[in-house]
């Protein structure tokens, strides 16, 4: 990204505010089926909150 489009972003977002990871709210489900296998996977500890729809990925995160 071109350092002039990268401040532009940047100036859209910068009175934004960040939430930690644990208080965004998930998507809703998608019944529209156009996708792989289904819901969001969350982390078991309180103060992670990560997130992810791949079993890959969430396997990574907790090993």
């Amino acid at each position: 990204m071109p350092a002039a489009e990268r401040r532009a972003q940047l100036a859209l977002y910068k009175d934004a505010a960040l939430l930690p990871p644990a208080e965004v709210p998930l998507p809703e489900p998608s019944s529209s089926g156009g996708g792989g296998g289904g819901g969001t996977s969350t982390c078991g500890t309180s103060t992670c909150g990560f997130a992810s729809t791949s079993r890959g990925w969430m396997q990574k995160h907790v090993n």
